[in-house]
């Protein structure tokens, strides 16, 4: 199954540690999202004790992440499974819902249709994340070499929402 990433999973390290997928996410390559969305921070997760990442319509420019090919085992939830899904750690159903999401490769070409990504189901503006968070979506948005501007983007972003995380953005941004 496609799944595009945006959020703390774009870090590949993160998404196939053992704690979550174990090494089954395959990288396709980078992409955005056909039509503007704001990236934010509305979803409390609990996982990570902080605000999540999110992606809402209606923003001012496209939104970059990583679309991997993942088996459909390790996407969707089951009772019997004996390993994480990626909707039982983006917790969908109640946090988020899985559902399509259209694409552009990043020379601009369509990507095919049937990509899911995570959104927010009950987004919310009142809540803060935190650098334990955020430095997994800055280190997949350099590992994935996304682009510059769309990287500051993300900083400023982070900063919006969590002004405190200025010193350790400061501090990865000179690395």
């Amino acid at each position: 199954m496609l799944v595009f990433q945006y959020g703390s999973n774009l870090s590949s390290r993160r998404l196939n540690s053992r704690q979550r997928l174990g090494g089954a996410a395959r990288v396709v390559g980078i992409a955005r999202t056909r039509h503007p969305y704001q990236f934010c921070f509305p979803v409390w997760g609990g996982i990570n004790d902080c605000a999540a990442a999110g992606i809402l319509p209606g923003g001012e420019r496209p939104v970059w992440g990583v679309v991997y090919d993942i088996p459909h085992h390790f996407v969707v939830r089951s009772e019997t499974a004996d390993h994480p899904t990626l909707d039982a750690i983006e917790d969908e159903g109640r946090d988020y819902w899985r559902g399509p999401v259209e694409l552009l490769s990043a020379d601009g070409k369509d990507f095919p249709e049937n990509i899911q990504t995570y959104h927010p189901r009950q987004p919310r503006q009142d809540l803060v994340t935190q650098w334990h968070y955020v430095r997994h979506i800055l280190e997949g948005a350099r590992e994935h070499a996304l682009p510059p501007d769309y990287q500051n983007h993300l900083v400023a972003c982070m900063l919006d929402n969590n002004p405190n995380l200025k010193t350790q953005l400061n501090e990865t941004a000179t690395l």
